[in-house]
């Protein structure tokens, strides 16, 4: 049996609940398997602990500029805040990059791809949303 692995980013700001409800829920499900079938890390922009909306903080289990690695399932935890907090190219290019061959991409992982604030990247380099997701599109048209 392979592990699933299971990538949930976190940003400064983060509801804390985004990161650790699905956490605890994928740890539960190993539990009452009996088997380590998912496999959950916290990825974020800096190795600095990650401070999320209610003042606590936690400690990512790895960077986004570490080695890309294969993840079966991209969660990108919300902040009550993003639109006032400025997103990284490095953090968008990453999304990018993973959503495109993650097995399920969270739907606030696109919206962080199709998020009205301009952001400039190389066109090679641009959000695509691959055929795997297009369907979730809908979601995020005004």
């Amino acid at each position: 049996m392979s592990t699933h692995k299971v990538a949930i980013v976190a940003m400064q700001g983060v509801q804390l609940l985004d990161v650790i409800g699905p956490s605890d829920v994928f740890a539960e499900a190993n539990r009452q398997s009996g088997l380590a079938y998912y496999s959950v890390e916290v990825v974020s922009t800096s190795g600095s602990p990650v401070r999320g909306s209610s003042g606590l903080a936690l400690i990512p289990d790895r960077l986004i500029d570490e080695e890309p690695c294969e993840v079966d399932t991209l969660l990108v935890a919300g902040d009550p805040l993003i639109q006032e907090r400025p997103l990284t190219e490095n953090l968008l290019r990453w999304v990018n990059q993973t959503s495109a061959s993650a097995n399920r991409v969270d739907p606030s992982a696109q919206g962080l791809l199709c998020s009205a604030r301009p952001v400039y990247l190389p066109a090679s380099e641009r959000p695509r949303i691959g055929p795997k997701h297009r369907s979730l599109l809908g979601v995020f048209r005004m």
